[in-house]
């Protein structure tokens, strides 16, 4: 039910031409983000403020994961010039490169 209710509540953020996404804190805009991405949809502002978040080095590997792998290709965010050769390369990456140490 809290959880729900929790998503409602995002998927009405989202759906307001003035969300604030700024304003948000990290995991509160992580959440949104990827609410965002589970629905395959997305707003120029989320999208501009993850861009600034990502540039900035404010948001960190799980917004630029979201970006690059989980965020439809149907919509804005396939605008985003560096999108695609950056996906490609974080494909090419070894396999344990991409994993946090100490997973197996």
């Amino acid at each position: 039910m809290e959880k729900d209710r929790a998503r409602q509540e995002l998927r009405a953020l989202l759906a307001d031409p003035a969300a604030g996404f700024a304003a948000l804190p990290g995991d509160e805009f992580f959440a949104a983000l990827k609410q965002a991405c589970q629905d395959g949809t997305a707003s120029l502002a989320l999208i501009a403020d993850c861009e600034r978040r990502i540039t900035s080095r404010e948001a960190g590997p799980r917004e630029l994961h979201q970006m690059l792998f989980a965020a439809s290709d149907r919509h804005a965010w396939a605008r985003w010039p560096w999108r695609r050769p950056a996906r490609s390369r974080a494909r090419r990456l070894p396999s344990s490169a991409s994993r946090p140490s100490g997973w197996a």
